[in-house]
C-alpha cells in the first residue's frame, strides 16, 4: 500500500506539474500572441511549433502552413546560413538564452518579396523539450529613416566643408569643434588650429564679442551682424556673420557660425559712397555732401553751442573756363579743373568745405564765418589765385573767377534753408559777371528781392510744365514785297495758377538758371510742331533756342526725335539762336548743329548786330537765316545809321544769298524803309501774336498794305 500510496502520491503530484505547467504554457502562448511584433517559436531543429497572428499578417502565411515547416522559409536565401549559424551558437551556450541579442536579417514574405528585419531569441521549457521563441520585427521604417538621416548627415557634412561660406560648429559650452576649408583659408590658419578655442576670440570688437557670449550663455536664439575680424597675418576683415543652433543627429546642441567674407564688398561701397558724395574728376565734396555739411553748420549756429551763429557761402565760377575747354581741349579744361581745386583747398582752413557742384562752378562753404570783410579778403584772396594764362596752341587764355558771397545769420533769419544760402551766393556771382568779372560781389537786400521773384518764376515754370499752362502764340513772318505769310515764330506764354500771364524773358532766364531749359525747350517744340504741322507745306515754323540748350549734349537728338513725333518736314524748321550764344558756342555745338543742317533744318541768328558778329564769322558759323535786331529798326527810317546798319546787312546776306528778316517792324513807315529789300519781316505792324488757328494767311492772300499804327505795350 506503501508503495501504492506512494505512487499515487507521485502521480498525483506529477499530475499537479503537468496542469501547472500547462496553464503556464497557456498564459505563455496568450503573451506571445498579444506581442506587437511576430513571434514564432522553434524547436531546436529549426521546425516551427508555434506563430502568432502578427507573424501571419508580417508574412502573409496562415497559422496552418507554417506549423510543422522550417524558420528558414521565412528567410531569404542569403541570410539562411547566417542565421543558422546564429541559432546554432544560442542553443550551445545555455548561458546566452535569456535574451539572445537583436540580428538584423531579411524576412521573405509568401509572395517571394523580402524585408528587412531585427531577430531576438529567447526560450522557454515545455513538456516537448526546449522551444525558441524569435521575436521578429520589420524594420524597413526605421531603415528608411536612418538612411535619410545618414543622408541628411552626408549632405550636412558636404555642404559644410565644399561651403564657399566660412563656417564653424560649436559646441555649447562656445568651443570650436570644426572648421571648413574656407574659413581656415579666410583666416589663413590650418583647421586644426582652431579647435578647441573659443568662438569669442575670433572678433576683434569687444560688443562683437559680449553679443556672442550671451547667445552662447543662452544656449538660443540666433545673431547676424556684421563683425570685424583680423586674418593671421593681422590684416582685417569685414565678415557678415550668421549664428544659428540646431541639434546634430546624436541630439546634441550646437552653434552653427557661417562667415562670409565682405570685405571687397565693403571697401566697393564705401568707393561708391564716395563716388557719390565727391566730384570724379577733383576728389570735391559734391553738391550732396556740401549740403550735408551745411546743414550741420546750421544746426550749429542754431543750437548754441558756438558763440558763432552765422554761415557763409562763396558761390564761384570761372570765366573763360567755356573757351579754355573748347580751344585747349577737354584734358586741358580738367586740368584746370583740378588745378583751381587743388588751389582753394590749399589757400583755406581744415574747417572750411570746398565743393565742386558744376562744370566749372565751386562753393566755399565757411562754418566759422569771422564777419563780412573777412569774407571780401578771402574771396579777394581766391579771384587773385584762380587769375591765370592758359596756353591753347600759340594762343593764350585768360582765366579768372566771379565770386558771390552770402552770409545768413540763424537767429535773426532761422527759416533761411542752406539751398537758400547757396542760392544767394550764385545771385551775387551772376551780378559780380554782369559787373564786368573777374570779381566779387555781396548778396544784398536788391538781389534778395530779385532771387525772391526769380524763385517764384521758377516754381511757376516747375508747375506750367507739371500742369501743362505752358502756351504758345505766334508771330507771322511775312514777304515784305509780295504781302505774304511766309511763316511764323512760336513764341512762348507761361501762366500761373491763378491764370495770370508770367513775364517771358525773365521766365526764359530763371528756367535757364534753374537747369528747366531743356524741358521747356521740349514742350514749346512739341507744341509749336504739333500746332504748325496743319499749315501749308511752304510756311516755315520758326522756335528759339537757349543758350543752355545748345551747349547741351543732345539738342540735334532732341529735335530729331521730335521732328520724326510729328512727322514734320526737317526743311521748314528754323532754330532760332541769338548772335552772342552762337559765338559763344564751342566747336561741339556747332558741329550738331551742322548736322542737323545737312538734314534739312535752318538755323537763324536771331537779334544779329548785337554781338559784333564779323564777315569771316558769318562764313564759318552755321547760318542759313540772319535776324535784324528790332533795335535798329526802330530807329528807321529817320535815324541814318540805323538805316545803313539796316540796308548793310539786308546787303550783306543778300550777296551771302542768306534771307534775311528784319525784326520790331511796327510802322508803315518802318515797313516802307524796308521795301523792295528783298526781306523777310516780323513785327506788331500785323497784329499781336496770336493762336495757331488765327495767324493771318494760312493761305496765300496777300495781307492789306497798312494798318494803324501798333504800339507796344
Amino acid at each position: 500500500m506503501y508503495d501504492e500510496h506512494g505512487s499515487l502520491r507521485g502521480f498525483i503530484q506529477v499530475t499537479r506539474d503537468l496542469t501547472e505547467r500547462q496553464k503556464i504554457e497557456a498564459k505563455f502562448e496568450g503573451l506571445l500572441e498579444a506581442a506587437p511584433d511576430a513571434m514564432v517559436g522553434v524547436d531546436p531543429t529549426g521546425a516551427i511549433r508555434f506563430v502568432n497572428r502578427q507573424t501571419e499578417a508580417l508574412f502573409g502565411y496562415d497559422r496552418d502552413s507554417l506549423l510543422g515547416q522550417s524558420i528558414e522559409m521565412l528567410l531569404p536565401e542569403s541570410f539562411r546560413q547566417v542565421h543558422a549559424g546564429h541559432r546554432a551558437a544560442y542553443l550551445a551556450n545555455p548561458e546566452t538564452r535569456a535574451m539572445g541579442a537583436g540580428l538584423e536579417l531579411g524576412g521573405r514574405r509568401i509572395d517571394g518579396t523580402t524585408f528587412p528585419v531585427t531577430i531576438s531569441l529567447s526560450s522557454i521549457e515545455t513538456e516537448d523539450g526546449l522551444l525558441v521563441i524569435a521575436a521578429v520585427r520589420d524594420i524597413t521604417e526605421r531603415q528608411f529613416v536612418e538612411q535619410v538621416l545618414r543622408d541628411s548627415e552626408e549632405r550636412f557634412r558636404r555642404v559644410f566643408d565644399e561651403s564657399i561660406i566660412g563656417k564653424f560648429l560649436v559646441n555649447s559650452d562656445g568651443a570650436i569643434l570644426r572648421v571648413n576649408a574656407t574659413l581656415s583659408a579666410l583666416l589663413g590658419s590650418e583647421p586644426q588650429e582652431f579647435i578647441g578655442q573659443p568662438l569669442d576670440v575670433l572678433f576683434d570688437d569687444d560688443s562683437d564679442q559680449a553679443r556672442i557670449l550671451e547667445l552662447i550663455e543662452t544656449g538660443e536664439g540666433e545673431l547676424r551682424a556684421e563683425m570685424a575680424m583680423s586674418d593671421n597675418h593681422g590684416q582685417p576683415l569685414c565678415g557678415l556673420v550668421a549664428l544659428t543652433w540646431m541639434r546634430e543627429l546624436d541630439g546634441e546642441r550646437v552653434l552653427l557660425a557661417q562667415v562670409e567674407d565682405i570685405t571687397a564688398r565693403r571697401a566697393a561701397e564705401q568707393r561708391l559712397n564716395e563716388y557719390a558724395l565727391h566730384d570724379e574728376l577733383t576728389g570735391l565734396p559734391n553738391r550732396r555732401l556740401l549740403l550735408e555739411r551745411c546743414e550741420h553748420a546750421f544746426d550749429r549756429a542754431k543750437s548754441g553751442r558756438s558763440d558763432n551763429t552765422s554761415v557763409a557761402a562763396l558761390f564761384i565760377d570761372l570765366d573763360g573756363f567755356k573757351a579754355v575747354n573748347d580751344r585747349a581741349g577737354h584734358d586741358a579744361g580738367d586740368q584746370v579743373l583740378i588745378d583751381v581745386a587743388n588751389d582753394l583747398t590749399s589757400m583755406l582752413r581744415p574747417t572750411d568745405t570746398v565743393a565742386r557742384i558744376g562744370g566749372d562752378e565751386f562753393v566755399v562753404l565757411l562754418e566759422q564765418d569771422d564777419g563780412l570783410e573777412h569774407l571780401r579778403t578771402v574771396a579777394g584772396r581766391i579771384t587773385t589765385t584762380i587769375r591765370r594764362q592758359v596756353t591753347a596752341d600759340t594762343d593764350s587764355l585768360a582765366l579768372s573767377a566771379s565770386v558771390g558771397i552770402a552770409r545768413v545769420d540763424l537767429v535773426q533769419e532761422p527759416e533761411v534753408s542752406p539751398d537758400q544760402l547757396l542760392r544767394r551766393a550764385d545771385a551775387a556771382m551772376y551780378r559780380a559777371k554782369e559787373r564786368g568779372r573777374d570779381q566779387y560781389d555781396v548778396f544784398d537786400t536788391d538781389l534778395l528781392e530779385r532771387t525772391e521773384a526769380r524763385q517764384v518764376l521758377v516754381q511757376a515754370i516747375r508747375d506750367g510744365l507739371r500742369h501743362d499752362r505752358v502756351a504758345l502764340v505766334f508771330q507771322p513772318i511775312v514777304d515784305v514785297d509780295s504781302n505774304i505769310v511766309v511763316g511764323a515764330e512760336a513764341l512762348m506764354r507761361l501762366t500761373n495758377a491763378q491764370g495770370r500771364l508770367m513775364p517771358t524773358l525773365p521766365s526764359i532766364v530763371a528756367a535757364e538758371v534753374a537747369g528747366l531749359a531743356e524741358a521747356v525747350g521740349d514742350r514749346v517744340l512739341h507744341l509749336a510742331l504739333e500746332a504748325a504741322s496743319t499749315w501749308p507745306a511752304h510756311m516755315s515754323l520758326a522756335v528759339n533756342v537757349s543758350a543752355r540748350e545748345l551747349t547741351g549734349r543732345d539738342l540735334r537728338i532732341r529735335v530729331e526725335q521730335a521732328l520724326q513725333r510729328h512727322d514734320f518736314d526737317p526743311t521748314r524748321l528754323v532754330l532760332e539762336i541769338t548772335e552772342s550764344s552762337i559765338l559763344r558756342a564751342g566747336p561741339s555745338a556747332l558741329a550738331e548743329l551742322e548736322r542737323l543742317r545737312q538734314q534739312g533744318v535752318r538755323v537763324a541768328i536771331d537779334d544779329f548786330g548785337t554781338a559784333y558778329a564779323t564777315l569771316r564769322n558769318l562764313t564759318i558759323l552755321p547760318v542759313d537765316v540772319l535776324k535784324v535786331d528790332a533795335s535798329f529798326t526802330a530807329g528807321l527810317p529817320h535815324q541814318r545809321a540805323h538805316t545803313a546798319i539796316v540796308h548793310g546787312v539786308a546787303s550783306m546776306a543778300f550777296e551771302l544769298d542768306i534771307p534775311c528778316i528784319v525784326e520790331g517792324v511796327e510802322t508803315e513807315a518802318q515797313l516802307e524803309a524796308i521795301r523792295g529789300m528783298a526781306v523777310h519781316a516780323q513785327g506788331w505792324y500785323w497784329g499781336m501774336p496770336q493762336g495757331p488757328g488765327c495767324i493771318p494767311m494760312l493761305n496765300p492772300v496777300p495781307l492789306p498794305t497798312a494798318r494803324p499804327d501798333a504800339t507796344r505795350t
